[in-house]
């Protein structure tokens, strides 16, 4: 009878209980709206309508001749305005931008969950020349953090895609179980009821594009080991792993990593044009 209620109490806690620890753990978004013009970045704002009709907010500018567009994915942290100066730091190198806000951040209507962030993205990738005005030019995905989940995500659906050259993780996780057996041990039990789980060590092991992996060695919110562990499962023949000496969780733009992050980007550009 004890043990009858004690699953009893674990399914309880499962479904109403892990529902409002997930959401607070995996998606904290700031749902502050700010325009593109406020937060200083030279792009274009699009309410893009979702298939179920969920408003979406997405940041765009067209490439320069000869650049490739970043289709970036942002992490769970703050809102658009927080990233400002990264995406004006594409924008000033010609580079072509499409940032998408999640559900429930930035001003976008919805909540977030893997599921329907995966499909929002995928819709996205689906508008792109629409949005930036160009309908051959290379693309690579950008994730960081959370979004490096999402770019792999989105990434594994479009191996058959020659539009796609390179994606870039930046403090990628293993997966979203692996994180809570690790901060949370109490809830390992739990798992099964997860709604995010975002397993970018399988989803990587079935990507071939061109992969660059940048991770500080003293990241306290994502392990510098699961960036290391998604390196080494990934299956692109062509990939570069940056270790960021003493290198935080939000300070991982430092100068020998971001030159070779345009030497990674000119690559991708330069192989995709050859192809």
């Amino acid at each position: 009878m004890k043990s009858l209620l004690n699953i009893a109490a674990i399914g309880f806690i499962a479904f109403f209980g892990l529902g409002r620890f997930e959401r607070g753990m995996i998606w904290p978004l700031d749902p502050t709206y700010v325009s593109p013009e406020h937060a200083g970045v030279t792009a274009q704002e699009h309410r893009m309508v979702m298939r179920d009709r969920t408003e979406v907010i997405i940041w765009t500018t067209p490439p320069a001749a000869g650049k490739a567009t970043i289709l970036y994915f942002h992490g769970n942290g703050g809102n658009f305005a927080n990233r400002a100066w990264r995406y004006q730091w594409f924008i000033d190198r010609g580079y072509g931008l499409v940032a998408m806000s999640y559900r429930g951040s930035s001003g976008s209507a919805g909540t977030a969950v893997e599921r329907k962030i995966l499909s929002d993205a995928r819709e996205v990738w689906d508008q792109i020349s629409q949005l930036i005005g160009s309908h051959d030019n290379p693309v690579v995905i950008y994730g960081e953090s959370i979004g490096g989940a999402v770019g792999t995500g989105l990434a594994e659906g479009l191996q058959d895609n020659p539009r796609l050259a390179g994606l870039i993780l930046e403090a990628p996780f293993t997966s979203i179980p692996d994180m809570i057996r690790q901060e949370f041990p109490q809830f390992r039990h739990l798992l099964f009821a997860l709604k995010n789980r975002f397993p970018t060590e399988d989803r990587i092991r079935n990507i071939t594009t061109p992969l660059l992996v940048l991770h500080g060695t003293d990241d306290r919110v994502i392990p510098f080991r699961m960036g290391q562990a998604v390196f080494q499962a990934a299956a692109s023949p062509d990939k570069q792993f940056i270790e960021i000496p003493g290198g935080g969780h939000d300070n991982t733009w430092q100068t020998n990593p971001v030159a070779r992050l345009e030497q990674f980007l000119s690559g991708a550009v330069t192989s995709a044009t050859e192809d």
